[in-house]
């Protein structure tokens, strides 16, 4: 097992991501031969690891963390996490986020797009109805720093769900 510890760094700084693994590591990556066995008990960690960490955050820490979960689950998967984050307690803008994500993931005319609009349709009135709050955390973030944070381009982009 200490054989891999260098290929589980690896594994854990890129949480999984294979796409990741290529951009950061290459082929150095590949040289340990690690098994699927253990790159599969490697991501359930990440991912149980993910989830908790979703759990007990908020604001831009929150969406980082489903941004990283989502890199290693299928579309479905993603899907169904965008839509239980929706039903609890987030603030207007990580609302927004997710409902712009779930709305990227379903392509027109899917079986699921029915009841997707449904969920986007709600979501959205939810959101034009209520006061727009914004977690301190993406106000702060260095990536958001020159982001409009103004209610009438928030209100723009929630009219485009």
């Amino acid at each position: 097992m200490a054989d891999f510890e260098v290929a589980k760094k690896m594994f854990y700084s890129c949480y999984g991501s294979y796409q990741s693994i290529d951009r950061e590591y290459g082929n150095l990556y590949y040289a340990y031969h690690v098994p699927k066995s253990l790159e599969t008990e490697w991501l359930a960690d990440i991912q149980n690891e993910l989830r908790e960490k979703i759990s007990n955050s908020s604001g831009n820490e929150q969406f980082l963390h489903v941004v990283h979960l989502c890199l290693t689950l299928n579309k479905a998967s993603c899907l169904a996490l965008f839509i239980n984050l929706l039903d609890t307690e987030i603030d207007s803008f990580s609302r927004l986020l997710y409902c712009e994500q779930i709305k990227d993931l379903i392509p027109i005319n899917s079986d699921d797009d029915q009841k997707i609009c449904s969920i986007l349709n709600v979501q959205k009135n939810k959101l034009l109805t209520n006061v727009i709050t914004i977690d301190n955390s993406y106000l702060s973030s260095r990536y958001l720093r020159n982001y409009d944070f103004s209610d009438s381009n928030i209100i723009e982009r929630i009219s485009k769900l």
